[in-house]
């Protein structure tokens, strides 16, 4: 991001082409509110040490919602990384976040099982019986 006006045309290049942009760690490092009015972004994921201690720290707990909020108000999805406790999924739902990943929905896995972890998902999701593999 040395080069701000050339990453933001290549980023936008990219979004011509159909290809998803996301910025990860958010809350960290170089991520800044004023590069989200420039950038052509379609998800912010929320770094992991905030939700670590979403349920113990409120000041993570604060930081999280209002990120999740301005994504909301600013038409960006967001993800939360590093989700480990029930706790922190329900905070995470109440706060409307889209999308979650972490231990506690599945370690990392393969791509075969991963498959078929997500078809179970969209099974259960559609009322359909469970099949085995």
């Amino acid at each position: 991001m040395a080069d701000e006006p050339w990453a933001g045309k290549a980023l936008n290049q990219l979004k011509a082409i159909g290809v998803l942009l996301a910025i990860d760690d958010f809350g960290t490092g170089y991520s800044s509110f004023s590069r989200l009015r420039h950038l052509a972004v379609d998800r912010l994921k929320i770094d992991r040490s905030f939700v670590a201690s979403i349920n113990e720290c409120s000041t993570d707990r604060a930081i999280a919602a209002a990120i999740i909020a301005m994504s909301r108000a600013l038409r960006i999805n967001v993800t939360a990384e590093g989700v480990e406790s029930f706790p922190q999924l329900l905070f995470l739902q109440e706060q409307e976040c889209q999308d979650a990943q972490g231990f506690l929905l599945s370690k990392a896995l393969p791509v075969n099982d991963a498959h078929r972890l997500l078809r179970r998902v969209a099974e259960v999701g559609r009322g359909l019986p469970i099949a085995s593999d």
